[in-house]
């Protein structure tokens, strides 16, 4: 909602059940209140501080982007909604496949287990349909249960054809408790937005120590 200062002097006072105001225009509010659950704003501008007088007698130097200009308001600002969320869920996308491929891995490397190339690529497809599904659920039941369901879905699917390549129940264990725990922090990730990237970088640097943990308890040239 946006105000245009035409009196000689514009006063305006603004109260919203909206903790999330984003405040905009020429001029800021010269009081404001923000807390959890409500906002309100109040503004006072004189004619003084515009670009154009109150009276005007000679229309030839009138420009009406003067006017416009001189707009003040607020935005609602909606700070993490579903295509939001799922757009930041996506940026992490990279993440979970390299991490699955890398469990695939080390699984074929201590387990002496071959396993061929088309499999990477059918694990890659399910991690990426998981994307696909959270956008579709996000639009009818919202984002937080399409979440839990598009997770649980791809946890059962990338799991159950782990075991099905390998025969074995703890390799299968191990990749769905890797995907749940890389969903749920994901999911935390992106409900932040203050400290997003701190915890992000922090995490990103304790799934790096793991990974080079596990990697040297590795023969990699088989002596």
């Amino acid at each position: 909602i946006n105000f245009i200062p035409l009196g000689k002097t514009t006063r305006v006072d603004l109260k919203a059940n909206w903790n999330t105001p984003s405040f905009t225009g020429s001029y800021l509010p010269n009081n404001r209140d923000i807390t959890e659950k409500e906002f309100s704003a109040q503004w006072q501008v004189l004619n003084l501080n515009r670009n154009y007088s109150q009276v005007m007698i000679d229309y030839t130097n009138f420009n009406i982007k003067n006017i416009d200009n001189s707009s003040f308001g607020v935005n609602f600002k909606i700070p993490v909604e579903q295509y939001q969320q799922s757009m930041r869920s996506a940026k992490y996308a990279i993440l979970i496949i390299l991490l699955t491929f890398g469990v695939i891995f080390f699984t074929e490397i201590m387990n002496k287990t071959r396993i061929h190339a088309l499999l990477y690529l059918l694990v890659g497809l399910a991690l990426c349909l998981f994307y696909s599904l959270l956008l579709s659920f996000s639009e009818h039941i919202g984002f937080n249960p399409a979440y839990l369901l598009s997770a649980t879905l791809t946890i059962i699917l990338v799991g159950g054809y782990m075991f099905g390549i390998t025969k074995r129940k703890k390799p299968s264990l191990i990749m769905s408790g890797l995907l749940g725990v890389l969903y749920l922090y994901i999911f935390v990730l992106i409900q932040l937005e203050t400290f997003a990237l701190l915890t992000g970088s922090l995490g990103l640097f304790i799934i790096l120590a793991m990974v080079m943990y596990f990697s040297k308890k590795i023969d990699w040239f088989n002596e």
